[in-house]
């Protein structure tokens, strides 16, 4: 159990694997921690990496980069999606959760953190999202807001049973949103904007 590493774990071809140090994970001289799997014992030596696969992808700010043959190439975030009516762009990315982007503004002009799974209503005047918080493993409280685009208000929806509800969607005439638990059922409720 290693914080600092255990986020890097690669497993070889021979069911051995390693471990490197968070503090330089992608680059030519970082540490692996090696080790062997034999029954209940691990055994484990420390060396120098020599060699690194030939891609490499990781986390920089906001973006995922990738580098192949020794090109950098910036992959960007997650889940771009355009309104129906081609005004905005919704965006997850790794750290800054919901990105809003204007496109005549050519500007985010809404952040959210704690923000995943975004959806646009069908005439692009409604954006829903969940606002989620975890303990690094599982969901533990999630909260589902709905943006109305037009008006420029954020509505937080009711949950009175304070159930995990995650990937909304609302109605075309914005009466109903569907939503899924975290058991995987689907729901639909009432709104009441």
């Amino acid at each position: 159990e290693d914080l600092d590493v255990s986020n890097y774990v690669t497993w070889t071809d021979n069911d051995r694997f390693f471990m490197r140090e968070q503090q330089a994970p992608f680059f030519e001289h970082g540490k692996k921690l090696n080790f062997a799997v034999e029954g209940r014992r691990t055994h484990f030596r420390s060396k120098r990496a020599i060699n690194e696969n030939a891609v490499l992808v990781y986390q920089m700010e906001d973006a995922i980069i990738m580098k192949r043959e020794n090109v950098i190439q910036v992959i960007s975030d997650f889940s771009p999606i355009v309104s129906a009516d081609e005004k905005f762009i919704v965006f997850v990315g790794l750290t800054s959760g919901i990105n809003l982007f204007d496109i005549a503004q050519n500007a985010v002009v809404y952040q959210d953190s704690l923000g995943a799974y975004p959806s646009f209503s069908a005439d692009g005047r409604y954006l829903i999202y969940t606002q989620a918080r975890d303990d690094g493993h599982v969901l533990i409280q999630t909260d589902t807001l709905l943006i109305d685009l037009h008006h420029q208000r954020v509505i937080r929806v009711a949950n009175p049973e304070q159930e995990i509800r995650v990937r909304a969607t609302i109605s075309r005439d914005a009466s109903y949103m569907a939503f899924e638990t975290a058991s995987g059922e689907v729901f639909r409720a009432k709104l009441a904007l």
